[in-house]
């Protein structure tokens, strides 16, 4: 009798990734990318992996903005029939939300509020639309928390004032397929899922603009990349986004940064220095909250094997939910049993909310919205819709200072007692006021966070 077949390392991960794709009903393609071989092979790619994988086709609808490209729409439409439905529209905009809208509701349906469907429609653009290709910026939102206070000046702007921050590129943005509840990307003004596949073009903007930047480029800070790599990979690794990037970022000796909620694939080589993170809680409380991301386990094996693959600077971003403590000291013995005693960071991140986001959040996820709650106010007496609403302008919300101590100092202790004195605790997006004492206290550390640090760092 044959031995058993053991299943793949990332067996549920793959499953998981299938589903994603599944859900999307309608991927809307910016015709230009079909004028290049390189980003016309990449749609034609996840094409085929709809249908090797046994998947409802979506409806592709390709955006063109003059007669050339739709010349081109019409031709890609007939040589691609066999994959799937194609309609084409004209508009002056690229990324158009709007028409893709409209379409979704005639083609598909008219039932689902324009947040539903935005969740079922994958945007697959030109970064910088027929102009000069951007992808990389100053990450400066985060005025009030450290990561807008303790990191470092990124930006000068013209009346001579300084903002802090990091770097991001914006490779995907927007909100990701994994749907996670808390993500402030949730927010109901965001418009798509968006994937920039003109890859060739940040490649030659690394190499021009950033050659040897000794900070690391986040590439997940406005929405997912590792998310969507298998949608557009062969299974041996053919064609992946994030290898693209990888090879891009050597190329140009620059430092991405992934922080994932889908276990890395196995497939990746890790050329130069890459940074690596994933965003975890204990599995009993995930498929709530991060309900199409990777299992724990398979997150923090997958962390594992990219550092002893060559990656570097390994952080554990962990989400508290404060209720469930007595979940925590396994999962950060799990962390400590894959990466040691040292030469990891994990960074915190507590429930924390701008009012709006907070209000769009309690409309779409109120099963979520209510755990949220118990954080924010753990007496129990207010709902999220009436957190937001006693919230002020833009003051995030967070729980109070004093739930906010017994967190760290909890975690600093489990850490502590598990031999791991030696591993940095820090926020992420902390209010920086309250973190203070802690960090003098040594209890969390000021800086690097999770998206900033220095090549010479561990």
């Amino acid at each position: 009798m044959k031995n058993a077949i053991a299943p793949r390392a990332d067996e549920r991960t793959r499953l998981i990734s299938h589903q994603c794709l599944s859900r999307i009903r309608m991927i809307v393609v910016d015709v230009m990318l079909l004028l290049h071989p390189a980003s016309k092979e990449r749609v034609m790619r996840l094409l085929r992996n709809c249908r090797r994988w046994g998947l409802k086709p979506p409806l592709v609808a390709l955006e063109a903005h003059n007669d050339m490209e739709t010349t081109a729409a019409e031709e890609f439409a007939r040589t691609a029939a066999d994959y799937t439905t194609f309609k084409i529209f004209r508009t002056e905009r690229h990324h158009d939300v709007g028409k893709a809208l409209e379409l979704f509701g005639e083609e598909i349906t008219a039932q689902d509020s324009y947040f539903e469907a935005k969740r079922q429609i994958l945007f697959l653009t030109r970064r910088g639309g027929q102009g000069e290709p951007v992808f990389v910026s100053a990450f400066t939102g985060g005025g009030g928390t450290t990561c807008g206070v303790w990191t470092r000046i990124v930006d000068r702007k013209s009346d001579g004032t300084c903002t802090k921050g990091f770097l991001k590129a914006s490779v995907g943005s927007g909100f990701c397929p994994v749907e996670c509840r808390f993500c402030y990307l949730n927010a109901y003004q965001m418009d798509s899922m968006n994937l920039a596949l003109n890859l060739e073009d940040l490649r030659s903007e690394l190499i021009r603009e950033w050659p040897g930047w000794p900070y690391p480029i986040n590439f997940g800070e406005t929405g997912g990349l590792i998310e969507y790599d298998r949608f557009l990979s062969e299974e041996n690794g053919e064609g992946s986004i994030v290898q693209t990037v990888i090879d891009a970022c050597a190329e140009a000796n620059v430092i991405p940064f992934f922080l994932t909620k889908i276990a890395f694939p196995r497939y990746l080589t890790f050329r130069g220095n890459v940074k690596v993170g994933v965003s975890v809680m204990p599995e009993k409380i995930r498929p709530g909250i991060a309900p199409y991301g990777s299992p724990t386990d398979e997150l923090l094996d997958s962390l594992k094997w990219a550092v002893t693959s060559g990656a570097r600077h390994p952080v554990v971003r962990v989400f508290v939910l404060w209720e469930h403590r007595d979940l925590y000291r396994d999962l950060i013995k799990d962390c400590r049993d894959r990466l040691g005693t040292q030469g990891w960071q994990l960074t915190v991140d507590i429930p924390r909310f701008t009012p709006r986001t907070l209000s769009s959040i309690a409309q779409q996820y109120p099963e979520a919205a209510s755990v949220f709650a118990c954080e924010l106010d753990p007496s129990g007496n207010r709902s999220a819709s009436e957190i937001a609403s006693a919230a002020h302008g833009d003051k995030k919300a967070r729980p109070p200072l004093e739930r906010q101590e017994e967190i760290y100092r909890g975690l600093r202790t489990m850490l502590d007692e598990l031999g791991c004195q030696d591993v940095w605790v820090t926020a992420c997006k902390g209010d920086p006021a309250e973190l203070q004492p802690l960090a003098r206290e040594k209890v969390i550390r000021p800086m690097p966070c999770a998206c900033y640090s220095p090549k010479e760092v561990n």
